[in-house]
């Protein structure tokens, strides 16, 4: 080979080389962008779907719902909202009760436009149970 194309051919292969080398710093980025984006996303659907499951558990397990009646320290309340991020999984495999916003019922029986704020409520609230006054079996 003449020396005019060895050193024709060293250029070739050292500007393969570089291009190779940022289309590979290019790539994994590009890579790592699209796979971040991608978990992101599933995380916030798995991040939904345990809400979900949680406010399920709420409903079926605690009977609890958005404008359920509770008992906290002797007090009624009308529940607004159930914080399931609150909720702990329990050494039995159970989760814990929520805590909640709710407002006292005796500002209800006011007026809905005097409702007072609401509360936050510890998890230590039980599901109101009113008396039954049918006398069935």
């Amino acid at each position: 080979m003449s020396q005019g194309v060895q050193v024709n051919t060293m250029r070739t292969a050292s500007v393969r080389a570089t291009d190779q080398a940022r289309s590979r710093n290019v790539q994994p980025s590009v890579y790592a962008d699209g796979v971040k984006s991608l978990l992101l996303r599933k995380i916030r659907k798995a991040e939904h779907e345990l809400v979900q499951l949680k406010m399920d558990y709420c409903r079926f397990i605690f009977g609890l719902s958005f404008g359920a009646l509770v008992v906290s320290n002797g007090k009624l309340y009308v529940v607004d909202q159930v914080e399931t991020e609150t909720m702990q999984l329990l050494d039995t495999g159970d989760w814990s009760r929520p805590a909640l916003q709710a407002r006292p019922v005796d500002a209800l029986a006011v007026s809905k436009k005097q409702l007072s704020a609401p509360v936050q409520l510890a998890p230590d609230w039980e599901i109101f149970r009113p008396a039954d006054r049918t006398g069935r079996i």
